[in-house]
């Protein structure tokens, strides 16, 4: 009776059977989907190889767990990786919403670089993962972007310490700006805002002044052309296909707040704009940022999560940029297979298992957003979410397939 009255709600009446299906059982509990497959996790290494260590005065350790939405610059400290000392130029409290909770986010710059995995980082986020149920979602969706493509930041699982005190599991993040502009030297790096503008985090001078000319043109293409010159137009200034790519994952992983969750960056290389998606605390969110409602009342085809962005209203409105854009979802499609998938969440899994059956690292998630989580819960969340992305991606490519014959 419930999940006829949800699936059957006049906001979900655009979308087909197969997504109504899967939205009602995020709403209303995945039991509605089957028991589908049980993921086989295995018993692995339960020690923590990963451990940043905070050393402060007690009175600012204190100050820190107490402070609530201050991007507060820590002067009075050492920090440590694996009991090796930092050689640190500075770290300050990062994050917008999750500077709200006990356990918070850093920001790290090193004078002289980590080497991690044979990656070298100057900056770095570790990152609190207080809004990541369980703290699989951003690793997750950063290793099959990886896999997709379009993803190439280092991230790993991590425990902190301040005063020797757990703070319990985070992610090292490389920082976007940092890679794009030490690694591949682009003269230009923005991030995309909600309102159609860009934020420029880092910009060489003059040769980063005429590259922000290419951004303004981007905006302007869609009211000078359409169909394939338009698309055309735009693949001269921005690598399309991966940014369909990250469309398409948007849709599958139903993020449900993704616009303003992407850097954009000058590759020399190719000569345009690439992309580097970031934060997914949303995914498997059963509406978009805006709501059903404002979101039907603006796009009119399905494989679109969000109407927010403006791109991407223009990729909705254009027949021939949609008809690209469903080129590049099938391919991401063939490239999730279901075996593929089992991989990821078994080998999330098996990074997290030493952090879950540490009792001490564990209890510090009674201060994030979804309260005490343990071993069965993780176990639980993953077999869910493996079963319900399987169905999902299924019953996708048998919709599309459907569309093409019709």
């Amino acid at each position: 009776m419930i999940i006829n009255l949800v699936c059957n709600s006049k906001y979900f009446s655009h979308l087909n059977v197969f997504t109504r299906k899967f939205i009602c059982a995020i709403i209303i509990g995945f039991p509605t989907l089957g028991n589908g497959q049980h993921l086989e996790f295995e018993k692995t290494n339960s020690e923590i190889t990963r451990v940043f260590q905070f050393t402060m005065p007690e009175k600012e350790n204190k100050y820190i767990l107490q402070i609530r939405g201050e991007k507060k610059i820590i002067k009075n400290f050492t920090l440590s990786y694996n009991s090796k000392v930092l050689d640190t130029k500075s770290c300050h409290l990062r994050g917008s919403s999750t500077l709200n909770f006990q356990r918070k986010s850093f920001a790290v710059s090193l004078k002289q670089p980590l080497e991690l995995d044979g990656r070298s980082l100057n900056k770095f986020s570790l990152t609190n993962l207080v809004m990541d149920k369980n703290y699989w979602r951003n690793r997750f969706s950063f290793i099959v972007l990886h896999h997709l493509g379009i993803f190439p930041l280092y991230n790993s699982y991590a425990e902190i310490k301040i005063n020797k005190a757990s703070q319990g599991v985070y992610l090292v993040q490389e920082k976007p700006e940092e890679y794009a502009s030490s690694f591949l030297h682009s003269p230009l790096i923005a991030r995309r805002l909600p309102n159609n503008s860009f934020r420029i985090y880092f910009s060489s001078g003059k040769k980063g002044n005429e590259i922000m000319k290419y951004l303004k043109k981007f905006q302007k293409l869609p009211n000078k052309y359409s169909g394939k010159q338009l698309y055309d137009s735009l693949n001269q200034l921005i690598e399309m296909q991966n940014y369909f790519t990250w469309l398409a994952f948007n849709y599958l992983v139903m993020n449900g707040d993704y616009t303003d969750e992407i850097f954009l960056y000058y590759d020399d290389r190719n000569s345009k704009f690439n992309i580097i998606p970031w934060d997914y605390d949303d995914v498997f969110y059963p509406e978009p940022h805006e709501g059903w409602k404002m979101r039907n009342s603006i796009l009119k085809n399905e494989l679109l999560y969000s109407s927010e962005a403006h791109f991407d209203r223009i990729i909705d409105g254009d027949q021939y940029l949609y008809d690209q854009y469903k080129i590049i979802f099938r391919r991401v499609l063939d490239q999730l297979t279901p075996s593929y998938l089992e991989r990821v969440f078994i080998q999330i899994e098996q990074e997290l298992y030493p952090y879950y059956t540490n009792k001490e690292v564990i209890e510090q998630s009674k201060y994030d957003l979804y309260g005490l989580t343990n071993l069965d819960k993780l176990h639980t969340d993953l077999n869910n979410h493996f079963n319900f992305l399987s169905d999902r991606l299924r019953n996708i490519q048998k919709e599309i397939k459907s569309d093409e014959i019709h």
